[in-house]
């Protein structure tokens, strides 16, 4: 097939002339909307049909624990309140939740956990800055072993692996009909690595789906974030734990210091690029996400936003990082190299981890992701803005933003 899809748009085209959310979804929320299903009603906001929707698909009757289940009900109500959500959005972001009770369920039913973890790998950084593509190679290093999308939405190993797989390649599919745009800036696959977003509990990953920056401050200011890593830990002693984890999410800049509290024996591979650059492919991304979850979208809220939150996670990651008593668990990686030579980079990254080499097949792992830039302009922010407000990270790690240097 030659030349560029007619695809029927909602929210803006990118480049190549693919919609952001396709038009079938407006339909969807257009009828929904007329029906009534798009307004708050009397229990939306309450858990306990979630948590019943949980007991039947497991048929597991524990009590879910009273931590878990009140910042459950917080995030719930969080996204409830958001006027701008749609009937699709609210049925999406009520699903997660519900997973997350049903592996909650399920991860505390059973035998006894295997051993914690005793030296993973978390790959960390600003987002849209290489962390997908080297997480996935250090993923194909024999040893190594991560959480594929299809295992971090169904983390049960009693159940068939098949389904589970089928699962995900349904989720999937599901998502890129509904966002062609996702494909282009960032692909899912069912068998690839994912982030550990899906798995731990509370990270400002929620607010990719919706403004929701009562629940953000409270993630910040109250929330023990250690009891994420804890539950995150519990998944992973669950699984089969005899390689060595390799996990990743930009995510993890919030926490560093609860997330080595739980991990004390992890190292943290850092990739460095120029936040100008990474906070502007990010808004991009934000602009695909939230259109499929939200009436309307604004750009410059996005930029706002983003920002900010961006900049809050680097400061607590430096200061964390200051505070490290173990610096040699830090491996420092440029952007510039890995993007000239990903397989370079990640043998030279698995070498001071002291794993094993990369295999020859590396399938779709090496693919480089990014889909069309767009300036910060579009999101009412300056590049050079941008690298001043992160003036202490960009003199800190000079030498990493602008040159290809050997990981160290």
């Amino acid at each position: 097939m030659t030349g560029s899809p007619s695809w029927p748009v909602w929210g803006g085209r990118t480049a190549g002339d693919v919609p952001e959310v396709a038009t079938w979804v407006r339909a969807v929320n257009t009828v929904a909307s007329a029906a009534g299903l798009g307004r708050p009603r009397a229990g939306h906001g309450s858990l306990v049909p979630l948590e019943r929707a949980a007991r039947r698909r497991t048929g597991i009757d524990l009590p879910v624990e009273d931590g878990f289940r009140a910042g459950m009900a917080r995030l719930l109500r969080s996204y409830m309140a958001v006027p701008e959500l749609t009937p699709v959005g609210r049925m999406a972001v009520r699903d997660d939740i519900t997973r997350r009770l049903t592996n909650w369920l399920r991860v505390h039913d059973g035998p006894a956990p295997g051993p914690a973890p005793a030296d993973p790998v978390f790959v960390v950084g600003l987002p849209r800055s290489g962390t997908t593509l080297l997480h996935r190679l250090l993923a194909a290093a024999p040893g190594m072993r991560c959480l594929p999308f299809w295992e971090l939405l169904t983390p049960d190993p009693r159940l068939a692996t098949a389904r589970r797989i089928r699962t995900a390649r349904m989720t999937v599919t599901l998502m890129n009909v509904m966002a062609p745009a996702a494909q282009a800036v960032h692909p899912l696959h069912a068998r690839e690595a994912e982030e550990c977003v899906f798995l731990t509990p509370h990270t400002p990953f929620h607010h990719t789906r919706a403004r929701i920056p009562g629940y953000h401050r409270w993630y910040v200011t109250q929330h023990d974030k250690r009891e994420d890593y804890r539950h995150l830990a519990l998944h992973l002693r669950r699984l089969n734990g005899r390689h060595r984890w390799v996990l990743k999410s930009p995510f993890h800049l919030w926490a560093l210091d609860d997330l080595l509290a739980v991990f004390p024996g992890a190292t943290l591979v850092w990739i460095h690029r120029r936040p100008s650059a990474a906070i502007a492919s990010w808004c991009r991304w934000m602009e695909v996400t939230l259109s499929l979850h939200n009436r309307a979208v604004d750009r410059h809220q996005i930029g706002a936003d983003w920002l900010g939150m961006w900049r809050e996670a680097m400061t607590a990651a430096l200061r964390a990082r200051a505070r490290s008593e173990a610096p040699g668990r830090f491996i420092d990686v440029s952007y510039q190299a890995l993007a000239a030579d990903p397989r370079a980079t990640a043998r030279q990254v698995l070498a001071l981890l002291g794993q094993g080499p990369l295999p020859l097949d590396l399938g779709r792992s090496v693919t480089r992701r990014g889909g069309p830039a767009r300036p910060p302009e579009r999101y009412g922010l300056t590049g050079p803005a941008i690298d001043r407000l992160f003036a202490d990270y960009v003199s800190t790690f000079a030498d990493r933003l602008d040159a290809e240097d050997a990981p160290r």
